[in-house]
């Protein structure tokens, strides 16, 4: 005799084959009052903040570079890549490192705060509130009683950006 699965995992399973309406994860993080979510299988590692070494004359949304454990990444204030003001480091500062084209770069957030589990069908491509900055959004999505803004990281960053913070490493 077979045992049956626990009720959630035939939920999840339904819904990975159904209408292509697969669970997706993200990774979610606070920068300057607003929630935004991050695939989870770009998300190598969350570290606290660190002491990060300023590169002169690099890009003005580049803080400047780590070492971790031997590996320089180049560090990204996500703030001012957003148009967002700025704040000091304050003790909940996370860098989430993350592959981005096939390079860890590190973008320094307010703070992480879940990991999310939604529906593809939950997600609002191409959300009007973009203003101009709609290659740099991958949709919104409403997660409860909250909005939360989906980064494209693969379109974050121009191919002129990516060579200046990755020839700054």
């Amino acid at each position: 005799m077979q045992k049956s699965k626990p009720q959630e995992e035939k939920i999840l399973d339904t819904s990975l084959t159904e209408n292509n309406d697969e669970m997706l994860q993200f990774v979610s993080f606070m920068l300057h009052d607003e929630e935004y979510l991050v695939d989870i299988h770009m998300v190598r590692e969350i570290i606290k903040k660190t002491t990060i070494t300023s590169i002169p004359k690099s890009s003005s949304f580049m803080e400047g570079i780590i070492d971790l454990r031997g590996s320089v990444i180049p560090i990204i204030n996500l703030a001012k890549k957003l148009g967002h003001p700025t704040s000091d480091l304050q003790e909940e500062t996370n860098i989430i490192i993350v592959s981005v084209q096939g390079k860890l770069i590190g973008l320094v957030v307010d703070a992480v705060r879940e990991v999310v589990r939604i529906r593809n069908s939950q997600v609002e491509a191409n959300p009007s509130i973009a203003k101009g900055g709609r290659q740099r959004l991958g949709g919104v999505v409403q997660y409860q009683d909250r909005l939360l803004i989906l980064l494209d990281m693969n379109s974050l960053f121009s191919e002129g950006e990516m060579d200046d913070i990755l020839s700054n490493t």
